[in-house]
């Protein structure tokens, strides 16, 4: 009776730390992503319907409005001009030089000193 409870303990600290590895993989392994939606309008109020192409710019709160971060993706816009755009997926070309990884745009851990002169 001793033997098995011991397995059976034995077993189930071993399925805790399973658990907690597979946890801090998949943490550690997720991509930083941001969800746009918006609706696409022509100037005289309709939607834009079909493929589109975006660019999607992320710039400085400050009075430089520097460039931190561009995407352009090519989209598909519903019957009513809908868009939905997932940042930094994988989908999307990213067109800024400045090397910043996408999470640390949004984080408040350290600030973002840009190289030179903002564009």
């Amino acid at each position: 009776m001793k033997v098995g409870s011991r397995m059976s303990r034995s077993q189930t600290l071993g399925a805790r730390i399973l658990v907690v590895l597979m946890a801090t993989i998949s943490v550690a392994s997720a991509q930083a992503k941001m969800t746009y939606e918006g609706q696409i309008l022509n100037p005289d109020g309709t939607p834009v319907t079909g493929v589109v192409q975006l660019s999607i710019q992320i710039r400085s709160p400050d009075a430089n409005n520097c460039l931190l971060y561009e995407e352009v993706q090519t989209q598909t816009a519903s019957s009513d001009g809908f868009v939905t755009v997932v940042l930094n997926d994988g989908n999307g070309t990213r067109l800024d030089s400045t090397g910043f990884a996408f999470d640390a745009l949004f984080s408040n851990a350290a600030p973002l000193v840009t190289p030179g002169p903002c564009t």
